[in-house]
């Protein structure tokens, strides 16, 4: 007995337009009302669903930049609350959304330098008294870093 497909133009539609406004596949799934499983294999065996899959996912990916953008730049509005009543709002901005975003458009001025280049290590052999327990060792060797670390 053949199986009924549910893959129709509409679950079609409503999955790519739902990956295309940034949604994970689970929730385009859900949206298209359709199993997360069949979507994958309706893109494995659909090349032309596949490249439309893929052409979705980086418009979705510029919608959530987008939106990134937005609250680095424009902020939220944040209730105020006193006494359990709310008294008023706020502009609240994301200074970490905005250093992700420098980060990820300029990485040679803003990706954080690397500290553990070969100049920067250290190398001590510690002696430890046999019967020594691994917690005394490590407490030995923690104090031995953070001294190492004032020099």
């Amino acid at each position: 007995m053949r199986r009924v497909s549910n893959r129709t133009p509409t679950k079609r539609k409503r999955f790519l337009e739902a990956l295309a406004q940034g949604t994970s596949v689970t929730g385009a799934a859900m949206a298209a009302r359709i199993s997360r499983m069949s979507c994958y294999d309706w893109r494995r065996e659909d090349p032309s669903f596949a490249k439309d899959w893929d052409e979705a996912i980086e418009a979705g990916t510029d919608a959530l930049e987008d939106e990134m953008i937005r609250r680095a730049k424009r902020g939220i509005l944040r209730p105020i609350y006193q006494g359990g009543r709310r008294v008023g709002v706020e502009r609240v901005y994301s200074d970490g959304m905005a250093m992700f975003l420098v980060q990820a458009r300029r990485p040679e001025k803003y990706r954080p330098k690397a500290t553990n280049s070969e100049e920067n290590n250290k190398v001590v052999i510690i002696n430890v008294p046999p019967g020594t327990t691994a917690s005394d060792t490590a407490n030995i060797a923690q104090r031995t870093r953070v001294n190492l670390d004032d020099t």
